[in-house]
């Protein structure tokens, strides 16, 4: 995210009168007609994708289960899609909203109207399908995509040694690979 964009957003949000009604309703309108336009834009890269079936086949490394996953070209775009509109996109407009209309603060919807359509822009897809930049000429867009890394290195390292314990606590304190069900003191009780 660019600081000074969202710095100049913010100042821009201080400076208009956000008790005004009616420039509640502007920037609310804003924020809607935007989304609207992303949502065509998703629709769009969907026909495209759709339209340009690509057959070639991916190999990538599942970022849930860090397992490698091979799938056709169209349908890892189509995951990528789903993934930028839904979780990239989407969850940041409801949080946006709900804030917004629960708290009264406009700069959330202010700066989605913004990041959003350039994080669309600015994606692999958009690239791909708004843009019309091929993966032959850039080698950055040949499938599968970097993963964006949310979490330092250090907190993934300490994840994975922890699921590492977590199984090696597991396999032995089981009895066969099942899990020993506890016993239950009612019973015990009743029988003394």
């Amino acid at each position: 995210m660019n600081l000074f964009l969202s710095f100049s957003i913010l100042i821009f949000s201080w400076s208009i009168d956000n008790t005004d009604p009616a420039v509640q309703s502007i920037i609310r309108l804003l924020f809607f007609a935007v989304h609207a336009a992303l949502l065509v834009v998703f629709v769009y890269i969907g026909v495209g994708i759709w339209r340009k079936g690509t057959k070639k086949m991916v190999t990538y490394r599942d970022p849930y289960t860090d397992e490698p996953t091979s799938m056709e070209s169209w349908s890892y775009d189509a995951m990528k899609l789903r993934e930028l509109s839904l979780t990239k996109v989407g969850l940041a407009v409801a949080i946006s909203y709900v804030v917004s209309s629960r708290y009264g603060m406009f700069f959330p919807l202010l700066l989605q109207c913004i990041m959003n359509p350039k994080q669309v822009y600015d994606s692999e897809l958009g690239r791909l399908y708004l843009r019309g930049q091929s993966e032959e000429s850039h080698a950055e867009l040949q499938r599968p995509w970097r993963e964006q890394q949310y979490a330092p290195e250090w907190l993934t390292q300490m994840w994975k040694e922890g699921e590492k314990q977590s199984d090696n606590f597991l396999a032995n304190n089981t009895v066969k690979g099942q899990v020993e069900k506890p016993v239950n003191d009612r019973t015990n009780r009743k029988k003394k």
